[in-house]
């Protein structure tokens, strides 16, 4: 059983219950809320491990592999001009750097590199992380199904720091009631975008 499996016995409140006629205590809400927040952190654990398993190591904008390749170039060009002429090493004619042949090598060099250190690092993150990714990914419905019934949370306030900001609330007395710490909540939202 995993540690996502053993999440699943939440509390018994659902969003329907809490909708109803039923009144929640003040700790009954926070118990829900910390509960609801290690969930949503174990999602959140999820979407991050996938994200970094197929994320690029070398992954930069057109402009920054053009200055990149050009610095590689130039950077090849002098180790060939002092291996040559201070310690006089002859290399092959196809790596002459005077050859129309050979000057491709030398651009070609950058972009064979970063394509090999791309390639791989994501088969190493593949071999590492592609059974947790797959278990977790055939985890994660059963999570979110359990969470959008048991949580008093609405689905979209699920990420861990509106979560805490909700218990926040809570624990510093600032709200009675989901109602107002959602309101409190949205406030505070809006009140970021707008800076």
């Amino acid at each position: 059983m995993s540690h996502i499996e053993d999440k699943f016995e939440g509390p018994v409140e659902s969003n329907e219950e809490c909708e109803g006629s039923v009144e929640l205590t003040t700790s009954d809400i926070l118990e829900n809320l910390y509960w609801t927040l290690s969930l949503v952190k174990e999602i959140q654990d999820i979407e991050n491990l996938e994200a970094y398993s197929k994320r690029k190591p070398i992954n930069f904008h057109f402009i920054i592999h053009v200055m990149l390749g050009s610095f590689s170039l130039l950077f090849l060009m002098s180790v060939y001009y002092i291996l040559e002429s201070s310690y006089h090493i002859r290399f092959p004619d196809y790596l002459d750097i005077n050859g129309k042949k050979s000057s491709y090598y030398y651009i070609l060099a950058y972009p064979v590199i970063v394509l090999l250190v791309n390639r791989l690092t994501l088969l190493y993150k593949w071999m590492k992380y592609s059974s947790r990714v797959k278990q977790n990914n055939q985890l994660l419905p059963g999570v979110k199904e359990n969470l959008y019934h048991e949580s008093i949370v609405p689905s979209e306030y699920w990420s861990p720091s509106n979560v805490s900001t909700l218990i926040k609330y809570f624990e510093q007395e600032r709200v009675s009631n989901m109602g107002e710490a959602l309101n409190m909540l949205d406030e505070e939202i809006r009140h970021q975008e707008k800076m």
